[in-house]
């Protein structure tokens, strides 16, 4: 008996997402080319056709029912026979005049020239450094003569981490909190006693706090910037495009912040249906005609701010997808990228100098603040860190800063 790995309520959805991801690839007048090209090489070589119809099949089959968080990665192959089978339709010219075939020609290389020009501006990472950003802010002033770095964190990031520690940031000491969580309460006090902080990062105060509770002292590192506070700080009569991706399980998105945000850029509360998966908000900061858009499949939209023209795409299949490369979608200005949206919030907004800005919350890119446990903590912090702790894991695990007055 065959057996698949996915619920069987979820396979009619993922056979929409291949169908979605097919054309996402080649179009629809792609994949009907790609048709015509099997026809025309079932007539030339049957054997050839039942090869490439058969490995088309049997790899769509394993990628639709293939359970893992990148299922786009999985349909390449399949993507690589419809582009075989488009080469088909040139596998024997008897019966086609010179004229016909070299026309016929010229418009399957005019087409995917099109396809190429038009997916470049998002497909283009050359300048993607969102990842050396996201090590530069947690290692941020941490070196093996001050500090010890332990993080919580999202595997892509710890891999963002591993490959800085070991070729650019030679001199910083950092593990994994898994690693030493059993044992921390040596770990600090054998750092302590050489001078190091211990510094936490991620979700490793939340983690810690649970753990050991009001044994370790937790200092703030940094004051907390929430999503609301930066769209509060953008100036009235800037553009922005707002994105709001179903998050993955692991994350939490504060709906209160998120909503505060949408009325200090929008001038206005604007609507959100929480079972839509892609949301966008687009306008000018402090005028309430907002544009909103809402789905519950990928899409692309084009709209124009104070006279230019912006188009989002989004290139994902949510909630099967819970991470890709190449990101879930792009904000373009013309044909210049502007913004790669991730699950959770991306926010794009220009500064004075036109240059586009970018945040994320509730994901990957999101910032988090540090939580220190010093090597020296004066008896007025270690108060204040008792009462922090009262209110930490709850706090943390939001990605927010503790504080004492919150009630």
């Amino acid at each position: 008996m065959f057996r698949v790995s996915v619920d069987r309520s979820e396979l009619r959805d993922r056979l929409a997402m291949w169908a979605w991801d097919a054309r996402l690839q080649f179009g629809l007048a792609g994949l009907i080319v790609a048709a015509i090209g099997s026809l025309r090489l079932w007539a030339v070589s049957r054997a050839w056709a039942i090869l490439i119809v058969s490995a088309y099949a049997i790899n769509t089959l394993f990628a639709v029912t293939y359970n893992v968080g990148d299922p786009h990665v999985f349909f390449l192959p399949g993507h690589a026979f419809t582009a075989l089978a488009v080469a088909a339709l040139f596998a024997d010219r008897r019966g086609l005049s010179k004229p016909v075939w070299l026309t016929a020609a010229a418009v399957l290389l005019a087409y995917a020239s099109w396809r190429g020009f038009d997916t470049w501006p998002s497909a283009n990472r050359h300048d993607d450094r969102r990842a050396d950003l996201l090590a530069a802010r947690v290692a941020a002033g941490v070196t093996d003569t001050n500090a010890i770095l332990v993080t919580d964190m999202n595997w892509q990031s710890e891999n963002v981490l591993l490959y800085s520690a070991r070729y650019e940031r030679r001199h910083l000491a950092w593990r994994r909190l898994s690693e030493v969580l059993p044992h921390l309460p040596f770990l600090i006090r054998d750092n302590h006693s050489i001078g190091r902080d211990v510094v936490l990062a991620g979700n490793g105060a939340a983690r810690v706090a649970a753990a050991y509770g009001l044994l370790l002292p937790l200092v703030p590192d940094e004051a907390a910037v929430t999503l609301a506070d930066r769209a509060a700080q953008i100036a009235r009569g800037t553009p922005y495009v707002l994105t709001l991706l179903e998050p993955t399980p692991d994350e939490y998105l504060d709906t209160n912040d998120f909503d505060a945000a949408v009325t200090a850029l929008a001038g206005a509360a604007a609507p959100r249906r929480s079972a839509a998966r892609f949301q966008i908000w687009s306008g000018v900061a402090g005028e309430p005609r907002a544009v909103h858009y809402e789905s519950a499949r990928p899409f692309r939209s084009s709209f124009s701010i104070l006279g230019d023209r912006f188009s989002v795409r989004m290139e994902s299949w949510l909630p099967f997808e819970t991470f890709r490369r190449a990101g879930f979608g792009h904000v373009l200005r013309g044909r210049q990228h502007v913004l790669t949206i991730e699950r959770g919030v991306s926010l794009v907004w220009f500064d004075r100098a036109d240059d586009p800005a970018v945040t994320y919350a509730a994901g990957l890119y999101a910032p988090r603040p540090r939580v220190r446990i010093p090597a020296s903590v004066p008896q007025q912090v270690a108060r204040q860190s008792s009462a922090i702790l009262e209110t930490a894991p709850l706090d943390l695990a939001r990605g927010r800063t503790p504080t004492r007055d919150r009630p």
